[in-house]
């Protein structure tokens, strides 16, 4: 392998010759990891809690909470390869256009970038000034309904790859510089287009420990000059692609003009070179199909829709390896009447049908200790008559009701063909994940996020960042094992967590000490030097150290 487990954290690049011979010769595709088999995708996505009959003899109360570990279970299908296989291709071929060996191309695009006007919107959405830049990116949307797993899945591909990847040196070439690999972000629940900016400038920052949207994202700053700052940065840090969730907050305000954001988005794709992901529910579908057709590079197009699963052997497997996760004293064996029984109360959608068999189980819990027809209707009307309208309105093929409820709603015409092409690849998939070594796998990738979810909540380790503690959980999950009881694993990970923490206060608290020291000791030559060594523009190190502020601050 040719990258440890990175969960989206920071390496250090390490070249591998492609096969392609496009992505050759290029540092910021052989930098990444090496493409994914369908058996390998299924093998990192699998979460799969493991059921012992020692955990059914414990205290109905702790059984309670364990039972909330099916909200965090992925069971890998088809819809999941297609995605990662879609994701695969986008980075590599929206790089073959950016290669930094290129430097004149890679310069000229930086200095068309700066001559922008900041004043003149239109012309920063759709820029004449790169009409000889050749991009090779794409677009892909992900629509489907709320709550069907889209968010979760997408959080788990891009985190197969390292979020960062630190250049040095690509065969004596001096490159210094750090790769962002991909960037995942929320559509701004207004849409407008100068907060998904600034929410931009706050993702880089949170990845790289910069101060862009102090620099950048000040509320004075005007919207151009956002856009300019954020083409820039997305060009100098070589972002992969861009996964943008919730896109159907464009449609909450009626006076919210979104066709500003899709064209600025468009104009990221198709002149900068940067791939975008667009994920949201069917609210949005009308919208992207409309706005997306007009652009020069329709055909670059690609979009998964993601539908709830049919009844019969798509909806079988699924409902089969959910039902081996029972914490009861009497676990209610897995039959054809009890997958129809879910499918009627849930209609497919996978969301609903893990919150119900978790809330049976719960009930079942103050009862019998068993699964029982009556358990999962009471629990249906009564746990979950929120969404009832919803799955009376699916049950009964109600289009007008569905109408009203436009997540859920489909366009027939739109939706992915071949079920049987799928249904061949989810039983194999189901075949994998019913191996003994992908169960193991499944367990220990489970222990570690659950013990990463308890360090993040526990809010005492501010200078870590979650991919510090995902690799701490880890490393205790490697040290300890999988059957360590959780209270040592919980002992260990904050044990470590807790002198890093201490190591990275100290670390910060001595740098800036030190800069401070330095500056005024040798004065401005000092940060003159170290910005030419560290080749970073005087203008951010002068900021840093509080010698520069804003103009703006003093009118």
């Amino acid at each position: 392998m040719k990258y440890a487990h990175t969960y989206g954290g920071l390496v250090n690049a390490i070249y591998t010759p492609q096969e392609l011979e496009e992505y050759n010769d290029n540092p910021l595709i052989e930098a990444l990891p090496d493409i994914f088999s369908q058996d390998s995708i299924i093998d990192r996505l699998f979460i799969l809690p493991v059921v012992s009959a020692k955990d059914r003899e414990q205290p109905s109360d702790t059984r309670r909470h364990k039972m909330q570990r099916l909200k965090r279970c992925i069971i890998p299908w088809g819809v999941h390869i297609e995605l990662e296989q879609n994701l695969s291709i986008m980075l590599r071929q929206g790089y073959i256009a950016r290669n930094l060996l290129d430097g004149r191309s890679f310069q000229n695009l930086l200095h068309l970038i700066s001559q922008q006007d900041e004043t003149d919107t239109p012309a920063i959405v759709a820029p004449s000034c790169f009409k000889d830049i050749e991009s090779s990116a794409l677009t892909l949307s992900l629509i489907g309904i709320s709550g069907i797993g889209k968010t979760t899945a997408i959080n788990k591909l891009l985190k197969m790859y390292p979020q960062v990847i630190r250049h040095d040196k690509y065969n004596g070439i001096e490159l210094n510089r750090q790769q962002i690999v991909w960037l995942k972000m929320d559509c701004p629940f207004d849409g407008s287009l100068k907060t998904f900016c600034q929410s931009f400038f706050e993702a880089v920052d949170a990845v790289l420990e910069t101060r862009y949207y102090e620099k950048y994202g000040n509320a004075r700053n005007s919207r151009g000059k956002m856009m300019i700052d954020m083409e820039r940065i997305a060009t100098l840090h070589s972002i992969g692609v861009i996964a943008i969730d919730e896109m159907q907050h464009l449609m909450k305000d009626k006076n919210t003009d979104y066709t500003e954001l899709l064209n600025f988005l468009v104009t990221l794709e198709n002149q900068i070179g940067v791939p975008i992901i667009m994920i949201g529910t069917f609210k949005i579908l009308e919208i992207l199909k409309k706005e997306l057709r007009q652009s020069r590079r329709a055909t670059s197009q690609a979009g998964i829709i993601w539908d709830r699963l049919s009844e019969g052997a798509e909806w079988e497997l699924f409902i089969s390896s959910l039902w081996e996760l029972q914490w009861l004293q009497k676990p209610t064996p897995f039959s054809e009447e009890f997958a129809k029984l879910m499918y009627e109360e849930s209609q497919g959608i996978t969301a609903i049908a893990v919150l119900l068999f978790l809330k049976a189980q719960m009930r079942a819990l103050d009862n019998e200790e068993t699964i029982t027809k009556r358990i999962i209707r009471d629990t249906a009307k009564k746990d979950l008559f929120m969404v009832r309208p919803i799955i009376s309105a699916l049950k009964n093929n109600d289009i007008k009701a569905i109408e009203k409820y436009q997540d859920v709603a489909a366009n027939l015409a739109t939706l992915i063909e071949n079920h049987e092409a799928n249904l061949a690849l989810n039983n194999k998939i189901s075949e994998h994940s019913r191996s003994l070594a992908t169960l193991k796998k499944a367990e220990a990738r489970s222990k570690v996020e659950f013990l990463t979810i308890d360090l993040i909540e526990a809010g005492m380790f501010p200078h870590l960042l979650q991919r510090d503690l995902e690799e701490i959980a880890t490393s205790t999950v490697n040290k300890l094992g999988v059957q360590a009881d959780e209270t040592k694993l919980k002992q260990e990970a904050y044990t470590v967590a807790l002198k890093k923490e201490g190591e990275k206060s100290e670390s910060k608290n001595r740098k800036d000490n030190s800069m401070k020291q330095k500056v005024e000791k040798d004065g401005l030559i000092y940060l003159y030097q170290k910005a030419v060594k560290d080749k970073r523009h005087i203008y951010e190190l002068l900021s840093e150290v509080g010698l520069i502020k804003n103009a703006k601050e003093f009118c």
